[in-house]
């Protein structure tokens, strides 16, 4: 079930105005207990904290693509009044009457809400692939990068190296035997100091067969 907090329009476009342009993220923080949570209390504090990390990281965005959709995330009102929708399941809160951009990869906010969204989904379709008797495999490409290259030429060379492998014998010769039905790829972007970018790619092959051996030992490849 759902409850609602409603705020009336005018009184946001007086706070809007008041600061001189969009509407703003205002963020309590509370310390935590001294006296030693427990492990699912420690693991909520967590979450509280990670979100509110996200609507903190949600301005820089902004500042940084002031012309992008993510600038106007929940900044925007696009109806008559605003709501704030909290679960009584779950003790979540959201926002309603807002507008949102629904950017997986420049808003924290819309992200975390997509990335749980498609957790959910690949949690069924595992669960219903296993049950049929088949099985899921995590596999990881990655591919060696300097500090100087940039983020584009890196992916560039990972495209090439994903085209080369997929149309060679050997992957052939490997989803034959396996029966492999499909896969589900999600692109993982880091960077450091000392190397700089780093994209790898992830996937999760669903196979017929429960059991399987590499009996040959596998060797890099230049591409």
């Amino acid at each position: 079930m759902l409850s609602s907090i409603s705020a009336k329009p005018e009184n946001i476009n007086k706070s809007r105005t008041a600061a001189g342009g969009s509407l703003g993220i205002v963020l309590n923080h509370r310390p935590t207990s001294k006296n030693g949570a427990s492990r699912a209390s420690r693991k909520k504090e967590s979450k509280k904290s990670n979100k509110k990390l996200r609507f903190l990281r949600q301005p820089n965005i902004g500042r940084l693509m002031p012309k992008s959709s993510t600038a106007k995330c929940l900044k925007v009102v696009i109806s008559d009044s605003v709501k704030i929708i909290k679960s009584k399941e779950h003790g979540e809160c959201h926002f309603t009457g807002l507008m949102t951009c629904g950017n997986v990869w420049t808003c924290p906010i819309c992200a975390a809400k997509i990335s749980e969204l498609r957790r959910k989904e690949l949690k069924t379709a595992i669960n219903q692939h296993e049950a049929q008797g088949g099985s899921v495999l995590l596999v990881t490409f990655t591919h060696s990068h300097k500090r100087e290259e940039s983020l584009k030429s890196l992916l560039e060379r990972q495209s090439k190296a994903s085209v080369w492998f997929y149309g060679h014998r050997t992957y052939k010769e490997l989803k034959k035997r396996y029966m492999k039905r499909g896969r589900v790829r999600a692109l993982e972007v880091n960077h450091g100091q000392a190397n700089g970018w780093h994209p790898h790619m992830h996937e999760l092959w669903f196979l017929d067969s429960v059991s399987y051996t590499i009996s040959e030992p596998t060797r890099p490849y230049k591409i």
